[in-house]
């Protein structure tokens, strides 16, 4: 149909050579692949017609699906395939409705895009959020405890994929940096999408027991957006943020966060690979910025608690629903979930 959003099957090409690579995996305390349940915003909900409309009740069903979408996009269980390549050509041979213009804005620069990329950017461990543009199909060469080996399955393509990312922003920081990006209609989507990731940020960082950035390139300032995120992360006990780039000026951001009483609950921040994990200073500030705080920048602990007790878990998953969103595949293993087994 010519407005088919992949009328080459260009994407979808892409995006089966990644999934099967998932239902493929078998991990070694498994005896058997595990069964997934795959989130598609184009094909799960409904479109507008070639005249920009839907009818009754397709509009009431959608309403109620976009009411889900805050839930799929950050839950800290469910993985982002995010395609932020366009095909090669485009638009060249593409087909569009009449009045309909080619949109060739870069990923990060559409509005819905940015928004589904900011919720996954919340909570979700650092191998959650995959960037299908770095994907090659080639082996890539993963460290292990015994080296590297060359790995072509779904370890490869995690590996090969990682997302670059940000770190959470408060919902004011998002409707700033909302208010740059491109629309489609922008009057009409501005405040939903501005709505639905505050949903987002406001349940998901307040309810967060753990928090794993692990290698994610931050820095100073990416810290100190983090640590105006955190202010609503009532919950949170334990902080890792091993193998990131935080200097003396991010502890610091940490500690002065801390010791206005952010994160009440917090018991173990660690920080070992950072260049502050060599600053003996820095890392008393933190201590002393919290009573009875661990911070791990070593092979020891500094702090009061001793060896690192196990850090509580995040609470039980909860069934997202259905919802809305732009370049972005969800998808999510159910086999060991019974909770997750349900999409409403």
């Amino acid at each position: 149909q010519p407005d088919h959003p992949d009328p080459q099957g260009t994407t979808l090409a892409l995006l089966a050579a990644a999934l099967e690579k998932f239902v493929n995996y078998t991990h070694k305390t498994s005896l058997r692949p595990c069964t997934y349940a795959v989130f598609l915003d184009f094909a799960s909900l409904f479109q507008k017609d070639g005249a920009g409309e839907r009818t009754g009740r397709e509009a009431l069903l959608f309403g109620r699906a976009l009411a889900g979408l805050s839930e799929l996009y950050s839950h800290p269980r469910t993985f982002i395939l995010k395609i932020t390549s366009l095909p090669e050509g485009y638009p060249i041979g593409f087909i569009f409705p009449k009045n309909v213009t080619a949109n060739v804005a870069e990923y990060d620069d559409r509005g819905w895009c940015f928004c589904e990329a900011a919720m996954a950017n919340l909570v979700k461990s650092s191998n959650k959020v995959v960037d299908l543009g770095k994907f090659s199909g080639s082996p890539v060469v993963v460290k292990t405890s015994s080296g590297t080996e060359h790995r072509a399955d779904l370890v490869g393509l995690l590996e090969e994929c990682k997302a670059g990312r940000g770190p959470p922003l408060s919902p004011a920081a998002f409707t700033e940096l909302l208010e740059t990006k491109s629309f489609t209609s922008k009057k009409a989507d501005l405040d939903t999408v501005a709505g639905l990731y505050a949903a987002a940020f406001e349940r998901q960082m307040s309810e967060a027991v753990q928090l794993f950035y692990r290698g994610l390139g931050w820095g100073n300032a990416e810290v100190g957006v983090l640590a105006q995120a955190l202010r609503v992360a009532q919950a949170l006990e334990l902080l890792n943020l091993d193998g990131n780039a935080i200097g003396d000026a991010g502890a610091a951001a940490l500690a002065s966060a801390l010791h206005e009483g952010t994160a009440p609950a917090l018991k173990t921040i660690k920080l070992k690979g950072n260049p502050v994990a060599s600053s003996p200073l820095s890392l008393e500030a933190l201590t002393r910025a919290r009573e009875g705080l661990e911070v791990e920048a070593g092979a020891r602990s500094e702090g009061a608690r001793g060896p690192m007790a196990e850090a509580a878990p995040h609470p039980a998953p909860r069934s997202p629903v259905s919802g809305q969103g732009g370049l972005a595949c969800c998808l999510r293993c159910v086999r060991k979930s019974p909770q997750m087994q349900r999409l409403d």
